[in-house]
């Protein structure tokens, strides 16, 4: 069901999430040169890309907000901007959105089949369509949209985390001392 964190060379992580990136990167790219595409050659392995970055980077922020520490804070520092980065340019990305939008409306038949299939409702499918494609954005603006995005993200999830996970720590040793 879960698969287990495996944090062999957590420090490593940056260098590993680079080649993870770069590895997705090209899977995508090649993707993108599929002719006819559909959920099944496009859609699907588009997610199956997506749910392996997600299946390594989760336990690198989980093991930050759960075991805080020095380590965990740089590990997870180094990694934040390199995965928002790569999220926001990837939802930026217009052969994607077209891709995805095609399939969304001119594969119905197919769709239809996979909704069959999973027990799938019309809405989740939609959901799961809009969710993927959500980066309709004007061509001359998603370069000043991805910097502003990502530095701004960037910036407000590591000042958070930051002063949260410290504030948690200091209460604790607060507590200790009682």
């Amino acid at each position: 069901m879960f698969k287990e964190f495996n944090l062999d060379n957590f420090e490593e992580s940056k260098n590993l999430l680079e080649e993870k990136i770069e590895k997705s990167r090209a899977a995508i790219n090649e993707l993108i040169e599929i002719e006819n595409k559909t959920y099944n050659n496009f859609a699907r392995p588009y997610q199956e890309i997506a749910e392996e970055l997600n299946e390594f980077i989760t336990p690198i922020f989980h093991i930050d907000s759960v075991k805080n520490s020095e380590q965990t804070q740089k590990v997870h520092e180094e990694c934040l901007p390199l995965i928002s980065n790569y999220e926001t340019e990837l939802s930026q990305n217009e052969s994607v959105y077209s891709a995805l939008k095609d399939i969304q409306y001119n594969h119905s038949s197919e769709i239809k089949a996979i909704q069959e299939e999973y027990s799938l409702s019309t809405e989740e499918i939609g959901n799961m369509l809009d969710f993927m494609s959500n980066n309709d954005v004007d061509e001359g603006t998603s370069t000043d949209n991805f910097t502003v995005t990502s530095k701004y993200s960037f910036n407000d999830i590591q000042y958070n985390d930051k002063r949260l996970l410290n504030a948690t720590q200091i209460k604790v040793v607060e507590n200790e001392n009682r």
